[in-house]
């Protein structure tokens, strides 16, 4: 999800794109990752708000399955410390990142602004990322959560991305984010893909009338 501070009403496509992090020397935007993944083994949820340029703080949480367990990350460790203070959240034998499953990101607003995301699957949940519990994965920032109230009024564009790019390594890895790792067949061929559907917002009416519909279909 993306909101452009500058140009609300810009649909954050082609050479109108924008993202945390300065990519776009005329303004950055706020940037929520709902899910970003490296190939069903670690995921990775982030909010990045302020100002959207590389300083801007961000708070992140990680999550890894079963398929992490391979000489490309610290499983071990993971497997030995998730909690939810630190960020870290195991999905072993909860989700199985090769079959479907569900999504829900709940923004909840008042005196403590929240974000909370849960995958389910087959009748199983867990809590991938909440705001309001610890300081996010090791080497989190601390954010402005009244942005989020901001950012919200001004509306958000709903963005899929395929990047192969830096690839999450989790937490007890060196670097957190690298490309060393193999992304596998899900991310280096056409043909094999993760797919996103039945994509359902709900909003009460204040938030309702900002929301950004793209005008063609997500990508």
């Amino acid at each position: 999800m993306i909101s452009n501070p500058v140009n609300p009403d810009t649909q954050p496509k082609g050479v109108n794109y924008c993202d945390a992090g300065g990519n776009n020397t005329q303004w950055n935007c706020r940037e929520i990752d709902i899910i970003e993944t490296n190939g069903n083994k670690v995921t990775q949820t982030t909010l990045h708000l302020g100002n959207g340029g590389n300083s801007a703080p961000q708070r992140f949480e990680y999550s890894f399955a079963a398929t992490a367990n391979n000489s490309c990350f610290n499983y071990a460790t993971m497997l030995a410390s998730p909690t939810d203070t630190n960020g870290l959240h195991s999905m072993v034998g909860v989700i199985d990142m090769s079959q479907p499953f569900n999504m829900i990101t709940t923004f909840t607003y008042g005196t403590t602004p929240r974000m909370v995301t849960v995958y389910s699957q087959y009748g199983n949940s867990v809590t991938v990322y909440d705001s309001t519990v610890g300081t996010g994965a090791e080497g989190s920032g601390t954010v402005d959560m009244s942005d989020l109230i901001t950012s919200m009024a001004n509306g958000y564009w709903l963005e899929l991305s395929f990047w192969q790019g830096y690839s999450p390594a989790g937490p007890g890895s060196a670097p957190w984010w690298n490309n060393s790792c193999s992304w596998g067949s899900l991310c280096n061929t056409q043909s094999s893909y993760y797919g996103v559907s039945n994509i359902v917002v709900t909003a009460d009416g204040a938030v309702t009338r900002s929301l950004k519909k793209p005008k063609k279909k997500i990508r």
